[in-house]
């Protein structure tokens, strides 16, 4: 299978919204889980952006929808996607992440392990994932850094 770049698009242009009821932090609201993966490193650990926690949160939605066949999961994606993004925005970011998990099903080798959405860590799948989205909205990375970070993605050597 070749492996090719997918381009994201800048999300440092959206706004997160904060709602009073919601806390300021994503990774502490996870931080209550009960999920126990030691061996895993912590997504507080990582220091990823607020941005990046949604998409993760998105994504991990997204997953669960493709895996057990509930749109459940999907309505949730948008729903979360809406209220920290916007109703004009969040859809439209929600449709971008789908993209790029049809994308990562069409291309990559073997299966894409995820974690669900309470868990407070993050298989290398989902780390292999957010380097293409951080590779791909950094305005200092090179075509070379996003396409290296697709291929790792896509489980391939070389395009």
């Amino acid at each position: 299978m070749a492996c090719k770049p997918i381009k994201m698009p800048m999300v440092e242009t959206m706004t997160l919204r904060k709602k009073k009821s919601q806390p300021t932090d994503r990774q502490s609201a996870l931080a209550g889980s009960r999920c126990q993966h030691p061996e895993l490193p912590l997504l507080s650990s990582l220091g990823f952006e607020e941005i990046e926690i949604l998409i993760l949160e998105i994504v991990r939605s997204l997953c669960a929808g493709y895996e057990h066949d509930i749109l459940a999961y999907w309505e949730r994606a948008f729903n979360v996607a809406e209220e920290h993004i916007g109703p004009v925005d969040g859809p439209a970011f929600v449709s971008r992440c789908v993209m790029l998990l049809r994308a990562l099903r069409a291309e990559r080798a073997g299966g894409f392990c995820y974690m669900s959405t309470e868990c407070v860590h993050i298989s290398e799948a989902e780390q292999d994932l957010m380097a293409l989205v951080r590779a791909g909205s950094s305005v200092t990375t090179s075509n070379k850094q996003v396409e290296q970070a697709a291929c790792k993605l896509a489980t391939t050597d070389n395009p």
